[in-house]
């Protein structure tokens, strides 16, 4: 995939242009030289010097005063050197396979070139650190600048280089031998605001110092002035758009002599100039729109296939453990997991959902259980379209609309996903993508411990105590129950009481007495009673516990029948993060428990549940019970990342965390078709 650059420089009195045309994308700007001639022209018939079928994504490249290329080859992992005129490039760093070795690199976004220490400094991507590499005859690099999300950076004429930190919006300075750094632009969250930057993608420096940044995310170029606290739009300002006056997703940019502004405006697929002080720009190279594609992070249109794919898409991605606003990025380069095993099926993702086994699976509190390798895809509900089948897949084709659940494997915060078969199930044709994702984890694993593990399972006139009436686990319980004839009661606290009543069911406090009546609901506020008090010897076939503490079983054994059981999803404790000291707790609490189920009088069983997903399960919950129109989600806040970027990310993980949420949790990735 070939990124359009251009190399400017002097001969004699005259100034030459040598336009690369961009085959596929329109990326960085770079030269060795600013001083561009004003009345310069350029060919708009491009002539390919490096590449064809030897280079795989290429992204950043910076040009010598040799005019030799040296080209960050992303998909191979790899820094190329193409030398003038030749018909092959030379591997100079990485080439070893990708990993986070000294002598390897993983997706390489930009490199420069320090003549000074005859070195390249090199923004290694998914590994999140700027390496120095020796280059000539190196054979492994040297980690500069840690934990940085970087894209994009250039160097000045005093050896300082300048790194556009993508994840925290933005730009920082570091002299030589320093390792933290000084914020020149943006740093100041990730909005429109004049001090702010909102996903910058590259930098220029000029002889003044002044930063100019490519504002990919508000889609404009930006000019911090040395000290300034905010800067000055440069190019565009007039928001997304093709005019003259607008930009969508700029890239690459650099400046000459005059301060006239050059960028690769990579959503219409043209170079535009913008002469200093003017509110319009023009075209210089490109702009035909039946020839010019480019990533577009809303439309996923980058680099498609033969069978229309594309080859890189838009994903959240994990870093580390931690909370989502330090460990979680929006990277619009993440290769598509195209390649299927027999029996997976790709999908495009039109929306996900959070539960609370995300945000414990994000700060490392089930490590011990299920550890990830980084860079991770967060993510697990999801509902979307069938693109691509393995050859064995049967049951599901391309093009079917799908509902599922990845059990832990995350990936779903993504535009595409991969996961077997077996984890999605044809969504119910009544819900929209955004209430089908609402419903795989949460509905499946109360399917699962009302009509799998409670034994008989629940039926008509069974009674059914639910703890937490206002979980999701809670509310499809309660719906499910209800649906198949059974008595049930649920706590909440008040202030969820709406909640329940948005299910159609009148509250009730005085009696549990409610089973001839389908329409009401037994609540019992559980901030003034408790159940096992009030429900003393009612003889319950099943309690299920979808919150957790030892209260809860405590409780259940005053209202159980003889033989009656206690199911929790939750545990004792179940904000505590899962070490292994706390696994044997956990482990030794259940088997003692088990034991006492067994030598009690009571015969009171104790059961802990762990979803396991099945397309069965799905199908019978789509069929008996979400296309009857018996169980319906809930939904609170639906967050778009498509409107909001990275921050609705992070306010779909603190929003769940809070536990302030009256309904399910949304992440919308695209627009329905």
């Amino acid at each position: 995939m070939c990124r359009l650059q251009i190399n400017s420089y002097k001969c004699g009195t005259t100034t030459s242009a040598t336009t690369i045309a961009a085959q596929q994308l329109v990326y960085p700007l770079r030269g060795s030289s600013i001083d561009i001639h004003p009345n310069a022209r350029w060919q708009q018939n491009g002539l390919t010097v490096a590449g064809g079928n030897q280079l795989s994504n290429p992204l950043g490249l910076y040009v010598d005063d040799d005019e030799t290329i040296y080209i960050a080859d992303q998909l191979n992992h790899r820094i190329v050197e193409w030398k003038l005129g030749a018909t092959n490039g030379q591997v100079v760093a990485g080439g070893n396979g990708q990993g986070n070795g000294d002598h390897q690199l993983s997706y390489p976004q930009d490199v420069i070139v320090d003549n000074e220490k005859d070195s390249l400094i090199i923004c290694d991507g998914l590994n999140n650190r700027v390496v120095r590499w020796p280059r000539r005859n190196g054979t492994s690099g040297e980690t500069i600048i840690s934990n940085i999300d970087c894209l994009g950076l250039t160097m000045d004429e005093n050896g300082s280089f300048y790194v556009v930190d993508e994840g925290k919006h933005e730009v920082r300075r570091y002299g030589r031998e320093e390792s933290q750094g000084t914020v020149v632009a943006g740093g100041n969250g990730s909005r429109n605001r004049l001090d702010q930057l909102y996903r910058p993608h590259y930098v220029f420096v000029d002889r003044d110092h002044s930063v100019y940044v490519s504002n990919y995310g508000n889609d404009r170029v930006m000019k911090w002035v040395e000290g300034a606290k905010q800067g000055i739009v440069v190019a565009c300002g007039q928001g997304k758009g093709n005019s003259f006056t607008q930009l969508s997703y700029p890239q690459g940019v650099v400046v000459d002599q005059m301060g006239t502004v050059y960028v690769s405006d990579g959503g219409n697929g043209r170079v535009m100039r913008w002469s200093k002080g003017t509110t319009y720009g023009s075209v210089i190279v490109g702009g035909n729109e039946k020839k010019a594609r480019f990533i577009n992070m809303a439309e996923s249109t980058t680099s498609k296939t033969e069978d229309g794919i594309p080859s890189v898409m838009t994903a959240a991605q994990q870093n580390s453990y931690g909370e989502a606003r330090d460990v979680i990025t929006l990277r619009s380069d993440v290769l598509v997991p195209r390649q299927l095993s027999c029996n997976q099926v790709l999908v495009r993702v039109h929306a996900a959902s959070i539960n609370p086994i995300d945000w414990k699976l994000l700060n490392g509190n089930m490590s011990h259980v299920n550890r990830y390798s980084f860079p991770h895809i967060p993510g697990n509900d999801v509902a979307g379209v069938v693109v691509n089948v393995g050859s064995s897949v049967k049951r599901l084709k391309i093009g079917d609309k799908v509902y599922g659940n990845l059990s832990g494997d995350g990936g779903t915060y993504a535009e595409f996903v991969r996961g077997n078969e077996s984890k999605f199930a044809l969504k119910p044709n009544n819900l929209t993508m955004i209430e089908a994702a609402a419903m795989p984890l949460a509905c499946e694993t109360s399917y699962q411990v009302l009509f799998n593990k409670a034994s008989p399972p629940i039926g008509p006139g069974s009674k059914v105590f639910v703890c937490g009436g206002a979980t999701a686990t809670g509310w499809y319980a309660i719906q499910m129950a209800k649906a198949v004839g059974a008595h049930v009661a649920t706590t909440s606290s008040q202030r969820n009481f709406g909640l329940l009543e948005k299910l159609g069911y009148k509250i009730v406090q005085e009696s549990d007495e409610t089973k001839d009546d389908p329409q009401q609901l037994f609540v019992i506020d559980y901030n003034s009673k408790d159940f096992g008090q009030v429900l003393q010897d009612k003889n319950y076939d099943l309690v299920y516990d979808c919150v957790g503490g030892e209260q809860q079983w405590v409780a259940a054994q005053r209202i159980l029948k003889r033989g009656g059981q206690f199911i929790t999803i939750a545990g004792d404790d179940p904000e505590a993060s899962v070490s292994l000291k706390s696994a044997l707790t956990m482990g030794t609490h259940i088997m003692s428990r088990k034991l006492g189920s067994v030598f009690c009088a009571s015969h009171h069983s104790y059961i802990f549940h762990l979803l396991h997903t099945s397309h069965q399960e799905l199908d019978d919950i789509r069929t008996k019970y979400l296309e009857t129109g018996k169980v319906k989600p809930l939904i609170d806040t639906v967050f778009d990342w498509q409107k909001d970027g990275v921050e609705a990310i992070y306010k779909l993980y603190e929003k769940s965390k809070s536990g302030k949420a009256q309904g399910k949790l949304i992440l919308k990735i695209a627009d329905e078709q």
